[in-house]
């Protein structure tokens, strides 16, 4: 299951990470995700560097919800955006957002610098 999650991610080089990881646990002393993340801030660059994809997979760990609640936070938030700006846009405002929406493909063969 590992393994499929870090093929969905192919910023990762998973030979390089293969090869890291296991030095990264031998060589440093970690007991929970803070400590990890503060390996490579103590560290060298030249030490950083040779644990590099290590470095992304804790960036990853720190940016990813890690309860389902995260997430419906985050979309119930959006949903109030959305509700807000619903509200507060004028008709003629509402009508053209539709009609672009609608006619996205024409919208998008327009040239940015004829717009402007």
């Amino acid at each position: 299951m590992v393994a499929e999650t870090l093929h969905s991610y192919p910023e990762l080089d998973l030979a390089h990470l293969s090869v890291q990881l296991p030095t990264f646990r031998s060589t440093f002393d970690y007991n929970s995700i803070e400590q990890a993340v503060a390996v490579p801030q103590s560290t060298t660059a030249e030490v950083s560097q040779l644990s590099c994809e290590v470095e992304k997979v804790i960036r990853l760990l720190l940016v990813m919800p890690m309860l389902s609640c995260e997430d419906e936070r985050s979309f119930s938030s959006l949903r109030q955006l959305k509700t807000y700006l619903r509200s507060t846009m004028t008709q003629q405002c509402l009508n053209s957002v539709a009609i672009l929406q609608v006619h996205q493909s024409v919208l998008m063969s327009v040239p940015l610098n004829d717009v402007l």
